[in-house]
């Protein structure tokens, strides 16, 4: 290696806007230096300067061809600056040797609405097999974004035959029957998603409300006590929680909640409605 790179590389450790310095005097010394360009494009792309790390890649691309890895990092900075069709270009070159860029590829073609190509580019995973299951929650997800429910459903049972009715699959089916305004199954694909794998914020609200739909009021205020617990207490949050609260008939908890919350609730009319409501209920008792 170029002893200059090698000090490059060292002071990277120590120093890395020092390191950086240094070898932009020896790319102003040296401009038409290929390795220069591209180690210092592969660094700033690798700490996210992609503006910075797309300038010296692609100076360094017009004079020769750069590494496959070199490539990757490439798209993958094209791809965060939303330059997509440039980025699908680039990941192009590489699915050969890095399969993971079907999966970006798609991911690109999503982002311009080109919905088939993105299909096409993740069904490509499929004959990989330590990225099957992630080309086929793709696969879902896309078919899900555009709201092609038939295809979703198509989808989860080729995707149950594999590998079964885990966390994944229960969250996709209860999203679907969650749309259809089915609460009955919505609540019982989500009561079986192991918190462990799925984060909570993806489908809790969807689960408290659907509970609340189906009459399950305990079971609902449980789960509303948890989300606000864990941080998501928007407005639409509390008067939905307070909603069931009055179902329940803890018209003090209600006033409390309201109160507790006061500063994230916009529609104070609303808040006082509800508030006066829950004291009419505690003075008749």
């Amino acid at each position: 290696m170029d002893k200059l790179l090698i000090k490059f590389n060292n002071l990277i450790e120590k120093n890395p806007v020092k390191a950086i310095h240094f070898v932009k005097k020896a790319i102003n010394d040296n401009p038409g230096n290929f390795d220069y360009l591209e180690a210092l494009g592969r660094y700033l792309s690798s700490i996210k300067e992609d503006k910075e790390g797309i300038k010296y890649l692609q100076r360094a691309d017009k004079i020769s061809e750069l590494a496959p890895n070199s490539i990757f990092i490439l798209a993958i900075s094209l791809m965060r600056t939303e330059q997509y069709q440039l980025a699908i270009k680039q990941f192009d070159k590489v699915n050969s040797i890095y399969p993971e860029a079907f999966y970006n590829t798609a991911l690109c073609y999503v982002r311009i609405n080109k919905i088939e190509d993105a299909i096409l580019s993740a069904r490509n995973l499929l004959t990989v097999d330590i990225l099957k299951k992630e080309a086929m929650n793709l696969i879902i997800d896309i078919y899900s974004f555009v709201n092609d429910n038939e295809k979703v459903r198509s989808e989860l049972e080729n995707y149950r035959k594999l590998f079964g009715e885990d966390s994944y699959y229960h969250l996709m089916l209860g999203n679907e029957c969650f749309k259809k305004n089915n609460f009955m199954e919505s609540a019982y694909h989500y009561s079986k998603i192991s918190g462990d794998e799925i984060k909570h914020d993806q489908y809790y609200q969807n689960y408290a409300r659907s509970l609340s739909s189906i009459k399950y009021y305990q079971r609902a205020a449980k789960i509303y006590q948890e989300i606000i617990a864990e941080g998501y207490s928007q407005e639409k949050i509390i008067f939905d929680y307070a909603e069931v609260l009055y179902q329940l008939g803890s018209y003090q908890d209600i006033i409390d909640v309201i109160n507790k919350y006061h500063s994230v609730i916009l529609n104070k009319s609303l808040a006082k409605d509800i508030i006066s409501k829950a004291y009419y209920k505690l003075n008749l008792e």
